[in-house]
């Protein structure tokens, strides 16, 4: 399918539910087709978050987005000679590209680069791996916080298969916690900060190698970043300097419908610093009274965007008031979360004038649709890809995609838009990005039955 720019309703009779609606896309290229039911599978891996810091733009070396990592070539000032290991660094590359053997010419030794990673979710750790196996001059990764750092294996199988879908979270976060405790011990004696939150709140990292490369220290921890001092220099929280010919931002994405502007979804927030209350508590009749984001210019979003700790991708805001950019500039407008601490992800300047870091995920603002999938106010429409479970939403493709035909079937029997109708048998917009696999999979089972 072409990349769609934009969509927009043309009113049938009836409009929202007096006769069947028509729906008018325009594709990138200028044309447009129509449609009786669009379904918008846009995901949550798209629309790139970089962190942003004082003295950012002064920054002589590389800098790139996660999302641009593909080889370890990256790592090297010219291309590796053929045959010479090329691994992939990508999601699950792990060390294993490049092993820095002896039988690696001199002129490529001189050209390798010294690389930062800024994050630590398991992109930033596949990278981070990947440029500790290619034998970087240097491969260091700021960490904001700390973070719980979970071994792929666990009693001879895939950790997330000791999950058991009849375990409580609080029997899953003590399994974890009593795991982590036999097998890897104290993170402070790797170097790194002890989480400061439970395990599970945040989207997990799974990775076992990070830790084993620190104490090789093949890779070498550090703090947040306080501010760029010129050229290649780069100062920490704890007062450290360092120079880096790379920095890689593996610093998540931003969720967006860019499809779908007001008032197709509207953008809503629970409360500010990720707690709950107000008007935003996230029920449909909430969302229907909370501060919408609405007719933010892509202008506002450019002029914004430093103002929040965030820099977003230019090439992805052209349209005006879509759903990424709303979400940036939704911050200011909306209020969301004033003073909450930030996602593994975003992260913002300290100190030097720095506005401290980027929201939670906890408080971004949230589209008004019900259960993440349904506007309510359109029929024929669905979203598809907003929620991201934990581990993985790999096991859940097969129900979710029963589960929309089911609905689509469901609503040409219905007169009324079918999040309305399910926001008045008490279903809501979702609350959180971050979802329980296990409680996905017996909703999307429940959904499916009701529909």
């Amino acid at each position: 399918a072409a990349a769609a720019a934009a969509a927009s309703a043309a009113a049938g009779p009836g409009g929202d539910g007096g006769g069947e609606p028509a729906y008018t896309l325009t594709f990138a290229d200028g044309s447009t087709r129509v449609f009786g039911g669009v379904i918008c599978a846009v995901g949550h891996h798209w629309q790139k978050r970089w962190a942003s810091y004082p003295g950012q733009e002064r920054f002589e070396g590389e800098m790139m987005h996660s999302k641009d990592f593909k080889r370890v070539d990256t790592f090297y000032e010219t291309a590796p000679a053929a045959g010479d290991g090329d691994g992939d660094g990508g999601a699950g590359g792990g060390a294993g590209g490049c092993d820095g053997g002896e039988d690696v010419d001199a002129a490529r030794l001189a050209g390798r680069k010294r690389v930062l990673v800024i994050g630590g979710g398991n992109s930033a750790c596949d990278i981070i791996a990947s440029a500790a196996g290619a034998g970087c001059g240097a491969a260091h990764l700021s960490l904001r916080r700390g973070y719980w750092f979970l071994p792929r294996m666990a009693f001879g199988r895939p950790l997330v298969d000791t999950i058991k879908p009849w375990m409580p979270m609080w029997l899953q976060r003590l399994m974890i916690r009593a795991l982590l405790k036999i097998v890897v011990g104290d993170f402070r004696k790797f170097g790194l900060q002890q989480p400061d939150h439970a395990p599970l709140v945040h989207h997990p990292t799974i990775n076992s190698e990070l830790l084993h490369l620190i104490k090789l220290g093949k890779v070498k921890p550090q703090r947040d970043i306080r501010r760029f001092l010129g050229g290649k220099r780069v100062e920490f929280v704890d007062g450290a300097v360092e120079e880096y010919d790379l920095i890689i931002h593996a610093t998540g994405f931003l969720v967006g419908v860019p499809l779908l502007p007001d008032p197709f979804v509207r953008w809503f927030c629970k409360g500010n610093g990720g707690r709950e209350g107000g008007e935003g508590r996230g029920s449909a009749e909430a969302a229907g009274k909370a501060p919408l984001v609405a007719g933010i210019s892509d202008r506002a979003v450019r002029r914004r965007r430093c103002d929040h700790g965030t820099v977003a991708d230019d090439a992805t805001l052209d349209g005006g008031a879509q759903g990424a950019g709303a979400a940036l500039a939704a911050e200011r407008d909306v209020g969301c979360g004033a003073g909450a601490g930030a996602e593994a992800g975003g992260r913002g300047g300290g100190g030097g004038g720095g506005r401290g870091p980027v929201r939670s995920h906890r408080a971004l603002p949230y589209p008004d649709l019900v259960q993440g999938m349904l506007p309510l106010r359109h029929r024929n429409l669905f979203v598809v890809g907003i929620g991201q479970p934990r581990y993985g939403a790999g096991p859940l493709v097969t129900c979710v995609a029963e589960m929309v035909a089911d609905a689509a079937a469901a609503q040409t029997r219905i007169d009324r838009p079918l999040g309305e109708l399910m926001s008045s048998l008490g279903f809501q917009p979702i609350r959180d990005y971050i979802m329980d696999p296990h409680l996905a999979f017996s909703g999307t089972l429940f959904w499916m039955r009701l529909m």
